[in-house]
């Protein structure tokens, strides 16, 4: 499932963006797109800030925000200000990820064909879940390639492409790209140590690894 962040649509006139520049605005927007997609709540760690900007002057710009009010500054980084205010929080990510692989392997198991919204599956669920004990997760190499299918599933949306049945779409995936995905993901799980599965997944996708990737190469005997 796809995450997201809301911005609102006067946030590049706000006083405080049109304070900060161009630049830190930017790097603003980098930091919640970080956040969501690491589940940080909010939280951006000093050793993140290269991959969010290819400024040189980043700690400048980082200062600027803390300045606006829009970054507060910690002891291992910064804090996006108010951001459970306005995003999603690591918890609710994760409840929503449940509830929707729960629902995905309901329609799966069942052979129903569904509609996928968002990464969502649409289809009206009319049976209760009667059960309250939360599944065990999965190998991190599965997680990462359903990680994978996931973006798959949300780029295929954004291009406007719709996919009437996630099972049958599953079983093509299954069939023709779930193995290749597996050994790549067990490569990248091998060769770089990566913050999140996020990353990992970002890198499992990427034709060419990516240049921030590359400083995170695991070291050799």
């Amino acid at each position: 499932m796809s995450t997201w962040v809301k911005l609102h649509d006067n946030f590049a006139t706000h006083l405080k963006v049109l304070a900060a520049g161009e630049d830190a605005a930017w790097l603003f927007v980098s930091g919640l797109l970080f956040c969501s997609a690491n589940e940080t709540d909010g939280r951006i760690p000093t050793s993140a800030l290269r991959m969010l900007t290819a400024k040189k002057d980043a700690k400048t710009l980082a200062r600027i925000l803390v300045r606006e009010g829009m970054w507060e500054e910690t002891s291992t980084g910064w804090l996006v200000h108010d951001y459970l205010q306005y995003q999603r929080s690591k918890a609710q990510i994760e409840a929503d990820r449940e509830a929707n692989r729960k629902r995905v392997a309901k329609h799966r198991s069942k052979g129903i064909t569904a509609t996928i919204t968002n990464g969502h599956v649409t289809e009206p669920d009319t049976e209760v879940d009667t059960d309250t004990e939360k599944p065990p997760l999965p190998p991190r190499v599965d997680r990462i390639v359903d990680l994978v299918f996931d973006r798959v599933l949300g780029e295929k949306e954004r291009r406007g492409e719709r996919i009437s049945s996630i099972h049958g779409f599953r079983a093509w995936w299954d069939k023709n790209e779930a193995e290749g995905c597996r050994k790549r993901t067990q490569w990248v799980l091998d060769t770089f140590d990566m913050p999140s599965d996020s990353h990992y997944a970002d890198t499992v996708l990427s034709p060419t690894t990516p240049p921030w990737a590359r400083t995170m190469m695991k070291e050799t005997a």
